[in-house]
């Protein structure tokens, strides 16, 4: 703001901070993969401030630092990625973002694994007359 007359100038600034609840950029969608696969998942928000991607199963938070690092983990883009699909892993999975303003904001998708598919080898049939 600025003020002037032929006595006095006055000045002012203020900063003015907005906040936005998160909003989707990528929303999580459902996942069929295969035995072995190499599957990523992302899941991206945006909002003012930033949302923190968090990612959950029925068991709990996935962390970072515990023994499904090897197998899975997530980045600080919210992509969930998951080194070798495995049986063991199907299941619901969420996805939530939360910056602290508004509503929090969740998605829950379904990981689905399909077993190894084995090609049996072409058999000659012959027929003896």
């Amino acid at each position: 703001m600025h003020c002037k007359n032929a006595f006095w100038i006055d000045r002012h600034t203020a900063n003015l901070a907005v906040s936005a609840p998160p909003v989707w950029l990528n929303e999580p969608m459902d996942v069929l993969a295969k035995e072995g696969d190499l599957v990523t998942i992302p899941c991206q928000a945006t909002g003012v401030p930033q949302p923190t991607i968090t990612w959950t199963t029925v068991k709990g938070k996935i962390e970072n630092s515990s023994e499904l690092t090897a197998l899975m983990k997530y980045d600080s883009t919210g992509t969930l990625t998951i080194s070798r699909a495995d049986a063991s892993l199907k299941g619901s999975y969420n996805c939530i973002a939360d910056n602290g303003f508004g509503t929090a904001i969740r998605k829950t998708i379904h990981l689905s694994i399909q077993g190894k598919r084995f090609d049996s080898p072409r058999q000659k049939i012959f027929e003896v007359c």
